[in-house]
């Protein structure tokens, strides 16, 4: 019969040690599995109907950007791409806060006044 060398010796047992591990682990994680008990998280507690959000102390102030609309769904977007006539318009986000003041807005010609556009001829 052929002889096993050191190496393949210490090899062997190397592997079956791993392969006792990896079975035992599986056994720990399959008692563990059935054993959890999971229950469905219950839906989110909607609170739009308080009046005052600062009322109730346990509730956050809102954020400083104002709150938040909802992205449109698709059956609120036209195939143009813009909103149906649900009458909503579309507000450009807040500038992000990087900590430095916002640049000055320029002066309009004439005192910042609208120009006065003429009226139309009545005939």
């Amino acid at each position: 019969m052929m002889e096993e060398s050191p190496e393949e010796a210490i090899k062997r047992e190397e592997m079956i040690r791993m392969y006792h591990a990896c079975k035992e682990a599986l056994r720990i994680i399959g008692d563990v599995s059935m054993a959890t008990v999971s229950t469905p998280v219950p839906p989110p507690v909607k609170n739009d109907w308080l009046a005052g959000g600062l009322d109730n102390p346990r509730l956050s102030p809102p954020s400083p950007g104002g709150p938040r609309k909802s992205a449109p769904t698709i059956g609120q977007v036209g195939s143009s791409g813009s909103l149906g006539s649900s009458g909503v318009s579309r507000v450009p986000p807040p500038p992000p806060s990087s900590g430095r003041p916002a640049p000055a807005i320029p002066n309009r010609p004439g005192g910042g006044a609208p120009p006065v556009l003429p009226g139309r001829p009545h005939g």
